[in-house]
């Protein structure tokens, strides 16, 4: 039994080494806003490399956008030229232009 337990708890810190970059921990202090409006029911969600995934679902104006510090190309942008997010990233803040326009900012715990 107790080898099965060793055994099991490499399993698990194995899956949380691979995964690093997937798992996202929310973070409670977190503020999203929108144009200088604060967001709220916005969550914030940060990765080990410190991706930025922020979760707003009650509507109007549900959204889910991912600010990383690779060139972000969203799927619905529509304007002409090319998309540049300026993403912008601190210890304590990010923000970035979303694809309508619109400056994001988020403030971190």
């Amino acid at each position: 039994m107790k080898s099965f337990l060793v055994l099991a708890f490499l399993i698990l810190v194995g899956f949380i080494y691979v995964n690093l970059q997937r798992m996202y921990v929310r973070d409670p202090l977190g503020k999203v806003y929108v144009n200088n409006v604060r967001q709220p029911g916005a969550q914030v969600f940060i990765n080990y490399s410190y991706d930025i995934l922020l979760v707003k679902n009650d509507d109007p104006g549900a959204y889910t956008i991912l600010a990383d510090r690779a060139p972000i190309i969203p799927m619905d942008w529509k304007g002409k030229g090319r998309y540049d997010p300026q993403v912008t990233m601190t210890s304590r803040q990010v923000s970035f232009v979303a694809a309508d326009g619109s400056k994001v900012l988020v403030a971190l715990r």
